[in-house]
Parts: C-alpha cells; structure tokens; sequence
C-alpha cells in the first residue's frame, strides 16, 4: 500500500534520501565497555542504569566465547511499512540464525541498520536471509558488517521527517515462538508458572523518526527473542506511546540507550512484558 489518503496507517510506502548516514545501532567489539560507561555516567537515572546494565549483561551472557574482533549487523530493507510482517519476521529470523551467528550478533548487541529498497530487486544479488509481507521488507544477514558494504552503496538509507504517528497492532504469530535454543546462557525469566500467550511490547516514540523506530524495534524483538524472553508466546500487542517513564516491576526486557539531544542521558526506548491472555 501507498502513503495515500485511506491507507492502512500501519502500512505505507517508503523512500530513502541520498547523502545521509544510516539509521543504526549496536557497537563493534568494545560496546560493552562504551555501555558500561554510559550506565555509569554522572546523573543517569537509577532504574534506567540498572536496565541498561541488565541488556549489557543478557547480551555479554549470549556472546559467551564468540568471536567479536568484527562487527557484525543486520540490514532492514523496507519498501513498504508494514509493521506486522516486520515483527514476524524479525522474530522467524532471530529463531532460525545458526548458534555462531545468533552469539556474535548478539556480541555487537544486534547492530543494525535500515534501507530503502525493494527486496525483489536485491534478491538475485544479495543472500536475502527473509522477506515478509509480500516483499514489502527483507532481511540481509546478519553477518560481517563489510559484506553489507555493495548493499549500501546500492541502497540509501530510509530517512524520514516528521513526527511519528504509528498505530497499535496485534501481531499473532503462525505457532508459539522460540528463539535460538542452542545458545548457553538463554532461559526465560518469568514470574507466571504457566508459559505466556502473548507480549506487550511497548514503543517509546516521541522526537524519533521512523528509520530510528525501526532501528530500536529490530533491537527489542531480536534481543527478547534471543534471550528467551518471548519464548512461548502466539501473538505481539505492539503498542506505542511518546515517552516510557520506567520499565514496569513485570518487564522482561527493557531497551534503554544513551537520550537523544535534549533528553536525560538514558531514554527507555521499549519494554517487553508477558501476558497470559
């Protein structure tokens, strides 16, 4: 679908613009380190302090001996938005990667970045790893950062204005989702005895641009996804709203990162609770 009057809000055409950076995230092999002093800095807020240094910890845990001298990165190739077939196939990814990929992904804490681009078009010419929503997006790794190199000189990166207005979605999925099972480390951390039917994920939204959503939802979904947080579930509330104060006592994963220009040091970006409805 198009951006046009009457179309689905949560999904619509996209284009990239020429000459700017990519919308990514992650760090190469001394992130951890780069967020340890982030968690640490003067003034941060204690609750976002101590989510942060619980990412780090889960990402260090599914790293374990990986091989983490290169970065590592994903790409998002988006023609079209649609949120439902970017949240399963974000997870289909995150639970079909080999052991070794998932831990040095996870060791450069799920780098990516977002193009705009038709994945019909790059297919013959790129290992396209998945496509979803009747080629409206793909998915290029993750791998070694460098092989992604020809795709971006290809593609420009997706860069949008103006505010976001994005609408909440129930995502339900074709089975109960598991991540990857193999990596030590993983376990789900619930309070509820029976396993959960769904999960709220929950979007921070204001003063970021859609490339910058796109970015922090790869991240909350492939990261929750492997560390087994959304093991169990047949469906995603995704919902959004401009500014998550705190993650809630039932959170089972939180992202927060370095604020924006303007914000505190650290911003809550998403959370992830489980839900037996």
């Amino acid at each position: 679908m198009t951006g046009a009057s009457g179309a689905d809000p949560a999904s619509r055409s996209v284009t990239g613009a020429g000459g700017a950076e990519p919308a990514s995230s992650g760090r190469r092999a001394d992130g951890a380190e780069r967020l340890d002093d982030l968690a640490a800095a003067s003034g941060a807020d204690p609750a976002l302090a101590a989510a942060l240094t619980a990412r780090i910890a889960g990402c260090k845990a599914l790293a374990g001996d990986a091989d983490l001298r290169h970065d590592v990165q994903l790409a998002l190739v988006v023609a079209r938005l649609e949120l439902p077939a970017i949240v399963r196939g974000t997870l289909r990814l995150a639970a079909s990667l080999p052991d070794g990929v998932a831990r040095a992904w996870a060791g450069n804490f799920t780098k990516c970045l977002v193009l705009a681009g038709e994945p019909r078009k790059i297919a013959p010419r790129f290992p396209v790893a998945r496509t979803e929503g009747d080629g409206a997006v793909a998915w290029v790794g993750p791998g070694a950062a460098r092989d992604l190199d020809p795709l971006r000189r290809l593609l420009r990166p997706l860069k949008t204005v103006g505010p976001l207005a994005l609408p909440d979605v129930r995502v339900t999925l074709d089975r109960a989702h598991h991540g990857a099972l193999a990596i030590e480390g993983r376990a789900p951390d619930r309070g509820a005895t029976a396993p959960p039917r769904a999960a709220v994920v929950t979007m921070a939204t204001a003063g970021l641009r859609l490339e910058e959503y796109l970015v922090s939802l790869e991240h909350t979904l492939a990261e929750a996804s492997l560390l087994g947080r959304l093991d169990g579930v047949f469906a995603i509330d995704l919902r959004h709203e401009g500014v998550l104060d705190a993650p809630p006592p039932a959170a089972a994963y939180a992202r927060v990162h370095k604020g924006r220009p303007g914000d505190p040091v650290l911003r809550l970006y998403a959370t992830v609770v489980a839900s037996l409805d």
